[in-house]
C-alpha cells in the first residue's frame, strides 16, 4: 500500500496541474528563461498578437511615436510654473512703516487744548487727552505737559477700528451699579479713577471764583450748586476743542451707565441733550 504523503490532493475539473497559485509540497515550480524575441517585443512566445495590438498591451516604449506625428510630452520632465500676476498687488514708494495704525505726523494732527501729541512708534504720532486744567481753561495745569499722561487709555487712536474700541471701553458702565442708597462719594471718587485713565478728567474741573483755584467737582460737588455751576462753565465750553466736546459726551454716557436702571431714568428725565458732564452731576 502507497503512502499517504506520496498522494496528490485531486485538482478541480478542468484546471491543468501547472496552474496552481500556490507550489504544493513535492510539486516545485519551473522557472523559464525568456527568449531574446520575448524580451524584445514584451510578447511571450505563442500569445495572441491579435488580442494584444486590439487592447494595446505589448506595446514597446517607441510605439507610440511610430503611430502618430503628434510629439507626446516627456511626462519625466518638470512641468513650467505660471509666474504670478503682479498688477493687483500695490507699490509702495519707500520705506513700508512698522506702525499697527495709519502713520500721523505732528502737523496733521490738532493738538488737543487738555493733552498733547505723542510719537507712539518711529515716525508715528498719537493725540492724548486728560489731566488737571489751569484756571483759563488755556491748556493743563503747569508746564511739563507730559506729566499729565499716565495711561496708554488716554491715546485717542487714529484708525476707525481702534477709536470704535477705544470709545466702546470709555463709555462702558461701572460694575456694579451704583444703587440709591449706596455711598455717593465712593462712587464719585471711583469714577474720577477712571477718568483719569481713560483721558476724560479734565471735563469734571471748573474755576472757583473765589480762591482762584481749578475744583474737581466730582470728588468737591457739594461746593458748587447747579445754577452756579451753569453760570461758571458757560463761558468755558465756548472754548472748548472737539477733544473736549467728546470727552464731555462719554463721560456723561459712562455715569449714566454705571447708575441702577430706576436711578438712571429719573436723571434722563431731568437733564437735555446741552448739558455737560458737569450739570448731570449736580442734577
Amino acid at each position: 500500500m502507497s503512502d499517504p504523503k506520496d498522494i496528490a490532493p485531486p485538482e478541480k475539473p478542468g484546471t491543468p496541474a501547472s496552474s496552481s497559485r500556490f507550489p504544493l509540497p513535492g510539486n516545485p515550480v519551473a522557472f523559464r528563461t525568456p527568449s531574446s524575441t520575448e524580451v524584445s517585443t514584451g510578447v511571450a512566445d505563442g500569445a495572441d498578437v491579435a488580442n494584444l495590438e486590439r487592447t494595446g498591451r505589448g506595446k514597446t516604449e517607441n510605439d507610440d511615436f511610430k503611430s502618430t506625428d503628434t510629439p507626446v510630452a516627456d511626462e519625466t520632465e518638470p512641468k513650467s510654473v505660471a509666474e504670478p500676476k503682479t498688477d493687483a498687488l500695490p507699490s509702495y514708494s519707500g520705506a513700508i512703516s512698522s506702525c499697527t495704525r495709519p502713520a500721523m505726523t505732528r502737523d496733521f494732527l490738532d493738538c488737543p487744548i487738555m493733552g498733547g501729541i505723542i510719537e507712539y512708534a518711529p515716525g508715528c504720532f498719537v493725540a492724548w487727552t486728560g489731566g488737571t486744567p489751569n484756571f483759563t481753561w488755556t491748556g493743563l495745569e503747569g508746564t511739563v505737559v507730559a506729566k499729565h499722561l499716565k495711561c496708554v487709555h488716554q491715546h485717542r487712536p487714529n484708525s476707525s477700528g481702534a477709536a470704535q474700541k477705544a470709545l466702546a471701553f470709555r463709555t462702558k458702565g461701572l460694575d456694579p451699579e451704583h444703587r440709591r442708597d449706596d455711598d455717593f462719594l465712593f462712587f464719585t471718587a471711583k469714577l474720577y479713577k477712571v477718568f483719569v485713565q481713560i483721558g476724560c478728567n479734565a471735563i469734571v474741573f471748573l474755576p472757583d471764583p473765589r480762591t482762584g483755584e481749578v475744583v474737581n467737582v466730582l470728588l468737591e460737588y457739594v461746593r458748587f450748586d447747579l445754577e452756579t455751576a451753569r453760570l461758571i462753565q458757560a463761558p468755558l465750553v465756548e472754548n472748548w476743542d472737539d477733544y473736549d466736546r467728546d470727552n464731555d459726551a462719554a463721560a456723561v454716557e459712562k455715569l449714566l451707565a454705571s447708575l441702577e436702571l430706576g436711578l438712571r431714568t429719573e436723571v434722563e428725565q431731568r437733564i437735555t441733550g446741552d448739558d455737560t458732564f458737569v450739570l448731570v452731576l449736580l442734577q
